[in-house]
């Protein structure tokens, strides 16, 4: 049976709603949202209906079993039930945008693996990704979500159409330079391995890692941050090092083969040797016993030169050998400010003797970086109150990109739960409007970051300087035994790198439109159309023109 709209009739009823509209547990009133899905070849299709009942549902079921168009099928990627997380603090200083759930839930992760019981008037959300792949023929195809569940006793079936229009325009990669960190580390690999701290380099580390690649895949990420210090091996002799970069060699071989990775970034060399506006000094291997330990040291300690002389260029004459030379980027620090620069600014040059063509990146606040510098990552705020000087820095033949954390707050746009689904989307529209070519995240698996035992229960944090980590601020994806599960802001996110695809392309044919489209969303830094019905129009028409000059050629 398929249903139009499904308000009142029934034991169970399904509504179409918009995939950028979050669904709250304490919603009540719904409107079928019945609407073609518009994509490019190349991208995603994502759907979301909304099941409800007045009565009890046990083992309610989803699945889409086959999408068709003129003799041409589709595979689903993912049908899975939309989980709730608890936000346990909210954001310090919210926007005016800012999503207020009276029962402290709100909708985040997707689980593909499960089967739910509904209690009455619950509203349970059911999320559905399609990849379209650049071959795909354009046209209009048709799919079926199919539902079962039992209540009272008695099975149910239903099922509800819905409809694909696959556009010529075609993506066949990704330009702007995006990488989210993945945490390597024993005890953020331990959520994905029953609580069990996972060794460095065991059979199950590199299982874990391979994870990591190739849930990667497919999301628009495309610059990978190893920490290349902790992968590389030593030998120390008095004062001479040997290097061994069999485990950095594993790393980067599984994250080339998953093919997420066009730069490498190497982790920051250097680290703050106390508190924020300490000044930074090396992270250097040294001997400890019969064990290779590391030390925060300052530059001017001749142990940091001295390993800082080998290790560079043979971490390098490493590079060049598999062919990557043009494509690393070396961290020297993290987000160093007037207290310490003088400190970054002293190993950047060391970092830059060694390294002479190799492009430092960094986030930072602040602009008296020039010359240290060759990728600029400011933080949102900062990037849109010294805009002229970055343009400057652009003009001068250095890359400028922008970076959110747990700020900027207020009303720019991040990844926080409590903001609409649409602004983690608009993030990459900034990227376009502005010229900015990149963006980075520090947290896309920093489960253990404020330390948490369920990464499910409460999603924010706090550290003891009282800093908040807001809820989405640490982690992208959501682990469990051997798995990863998306997220509704990972789907907004990709789809965002991939509308930036097609506003370049857009500004290729027809500039003026591009103009048109990005002004009537983005009106600055701060400051965007999130009506959703406003933004599919937008999509509309920027597919449209696309397709009318792709028939054209």
């Amino acid at each position: 049976m398929i249903f139009s709209d499904l308000r009142g009739q029934g034991n169970l009823q399904i509504y179409q709603i918009d995939p950028l509209k979050k669904v709250l547990k304490d919603r009540q009133y719904f409107v079928d949202e019945s609407d073609t899905i518009r994509v490019a070849r190349g991208e995603y299709a994502t759907l979301q209906f909304v099941l409800k009942s007045p009565e009890f549902v046990e083992n309610l079921q989803a699945d889409v079993p086959a999408i068709h168009g003129e003799g041409i099928s589709l595979a689903v990627s993912q049908v899975g039930f939309v989980g709730y997380v608890e936000l346990g603090r909210l954001t310090p200083s919210p926007g005016r945008d800012q999503i207020i759930s009276p029962s402290g839930y709100y909708p985040d992760p997707i689980f593909t693996d499960t089967t739910l019981n509904l209690v009455p008037n619950e509203p349970q959300p059911v999320w559905i990704t399609v990849p379209i792949p650049v071959d795909t023929k354009p046209g209009i195809y048709h799919g079926t979500l199919e539902v079962s569940a039992s209540i009272h006793g008695q099975d149910e079936r239903l099922s509800r159409g819905f409809t694909i229009r696959v556009y010529p325009p075609v993506i066949e990669n990704t330009s702007l330079w995006v990488t989210n960190w993945i945490h390597h580390t024993p005890e953020s690999l331990s959520f994905l391995n029953n609580g069990v701290n996972v060794p460095f380099f065991s059979t199950r580390y590199w299982e874990l890692i391979t994870l990591f690649a190739e849930r990667l895949k497919g999301t628009g990420q495309n610059v990978i941050m190893l920490p290349v210090q902790k992968l590389v091996q030593y030998k120390i002799d008095g004062d001479r090092y040997q290097f061994d970069f069999t485990n950095l060699d594993k790393s980067i071989a599984i994250y080339q083969k998953a093919g997420v990775m066009k730069r490498l970034a190497g982790s920051h060399i250097g680290y703050r040797m106390g508190d924020w506006y300490s000044q930074f000094g090396v992270e250097v291997p040294v001997k400890s016993g019969n064990k290779v330990v590391t030390e925060i040291l300052p530059l001017s300690d001749e142990r940091s030169e001295n390993f800082l002389r080998q290790f560079i260029p043979e971490l390098l004459a490493y590079l060049k050998s598999r062919g990557l030379g043009e494509h690393y980027l070396q961290h020297v620090a993290d987000e160093p400010i007037p207290e310490n620069v003088s400190s970054y600014k002293a190993i950047a040059t060391v970092v830059k003797k060694y390294m002479p063509d190799t492009k430092i990146i960094d986030a930072t606040i602040g602009s008296d970086l020039v010359g240290s510098i060759d990728v600029w990552v400011p933080v949102l705020d900062f990037l849109h109150k010294e805009y002229d000087f970055y343009k400057e820095r652009q003009e001068a033949g250095d890359e400028v990109w922008f970076y959110t954390c747990l700020g900027p707050q207020g009303n720019y746009a991040n990844r926080f739960i409590e903001q609409p689904l649409i602004f983690p989307r608009l993030i990459h529209w900034i990227n376009y409007k502005y010229g900015i070519t990149g963006y980075l995240h520090w947290g896309f698996t920093a489960w253990h970051m404020p330390y948490r035992s369920d990464v499910y229960k409460d999603v924010t944090g706090m550290f003891a300087d009282g800093n908040v980590l807001p809820g989405g601020d640490s982690y992208l994806v959501y682990p469990t035994f051997n798995k990863l599960y998306s997220s509704l802001r990972l789907e907004a996110m990709r789809d965002g790198i991939n509308d930036y695809e097609l506003l370049q392309q857009l500004k290729n044919i027809d500039p003026d439109m591009a103009d048109s489209l990005i002004n009537g969303m983005i009106y600055n830094f701060d400051h965007y159309d999130v009506d959703v019905r406003s933004f599919r129009n937008k999509r509309k028409q920027l597919l449209e023109r696309l397709s009318a000059a792709a028939l054209s050629f």
